[in-house]
């Protein structure tokens, strides 16, 4: 019998886990498409346009992955917004 989502949570504990002054984004997954450059510790890169992609099996060695959800902001230097073309998003303040 398959494991539910739910069941693997423990897989994420794995996620890249940000520190109290960390910035950093979640992804909430809704089975929406993603296009992704991915990178294997075997040194295998490539890319995935998907829908649904929660996991990934690398073509070379085979390792098999989980799709983690945290994603690490990167602050910019006022140089490099002036020298980039950047459409910002913000949320509301709560």
């Amino acid at each position: 019998m398959k494991k539910s989502y739910y069941d693997e949570i423990e897989i994420y504990s794995q996620d890249f886990q940000p520190q109290k002054n960390d910035a950093y984004g979640w992804i909430r997954w809704k089975g929406t498409d993603i296009c992704m450059d991915v990178y294997c510790k075997c040194g295998y890169h490539g890319h995935v346009d998907a829908d649904f992609f929660y996991h990934y099996e690398c073509p070379s060695c085979h390792k098999k992955y989980a799709v983690g959800s945290n994603v690490k902001l990167i602050e910019m230097t006022q140089e490099q917004i002036d020298n980039q073309e950047c459409n910002f998003y913000m949320d509301e303040v709560i």
